[in-house]
């Protein structure tokens, strides 16, 4: 990666999701919990950080509980944050022993027991918390209540580091969708579905892509060019190539 040669490999993401008051909640903890818990949120396209307007957060967290997640307080999740992040620089980076765990490994060093079939931990933070702001890529997803759509987008901004990987808006306002794409300007961008959606997988496009990960930043690319491919993808409609 410290070279300027492109090189065909996973690059850096931390893929944000925001759920405003217009949304589908039930579709959005389904999505999310399908795509966040897909081999245990390895994936670099996988959703890291979710930011739900507080009119729709407590409903948010309920409907997630419903899909089999287990539900951490704010304690267990600074708790865990310890045991799985080293703070080197200014970054907070996951240890080999956490990446890539099943839930129920991760409760496992909080004392809790849970079934193998528990696909997520999750639990509300601030959106300072080294649950978002590192890419963690195991099965412990953050929830942070925002106010507005617009604080909102500007913490997934945040959050996404500039890197213009992949994000996605669960939304029945196109025009708030809109602004949202053009503000995160991601290779990935999925409305109203999880992330899985946007790039192959069970769930998605269903065909092989690859990652230009370097200093060239490329992105997306296929096997054909290797030319730089946006996506949006409306899940059950359209999508934009």
């Amino acid at each position: 990666m410290k070279f300027s040669k492109p090189v065909v490999a996973a690059g850096p993401g931390n893929p944000p999701v925001l759920v405003d008051e217009t949304a589908i909640l039930e579709l959005a903890a389904k999505e999310i919990t399908t795509s966040a818990s897909y081999d245990n949120n390895i994936l670099c396209i996988a959703e890291k950080e979710i930011f739900v307007v507080d009119s729709v957060f407590n409903r948010f967290m309920q409907l997630m509980e419903q899909q089999g997640n287990k539900k951490l307080i704010g304690s267990q999740m600074d708790n865990l944050a310890q045991k799985a992040f080293d703070h080197k620089g200014k970054h907070y980076l996951i240890t080999r022993d956490y990446v890539g765990k099943n839930a129920n490994v991760l409760a496992r060093a909080l004392g809790i027991h849970l079934s193998d079939e528990v696909p997520l931990l999750f639990g509300e933070t601030n959106y300072a918390h080294p649950w978002v702001v590192a890419e963690q890529m195991t099965s412990c997803v953050p929830v942070v209540r925002v106010k507005s759509f617009e604080q909102g987008l500007e913490f997934a901004l945040k959050a996404e580091h500039g890197f213009e990987h992949t994000a996605s808006i669960f939304t029945q306002d196109m025009n708030r969708a809109t602004t949202f794409a053009r503000t995160m300007k991601t290779d990935v961008l999925v409305i109203n579905g999880g992330t899985l959606r946007g790039n192959g997988g069970d769930s998605g496009e269903a065909y092989f892509s690859h990652t230009i990960a370097s200093p060239t930043g490329q992105g997306i690319t296929n096997p054909r060019d290797f030319c730089k491919r946006r996506r949006i993808m409306i899940n059950g409609a359209m999508r934009f190539v």
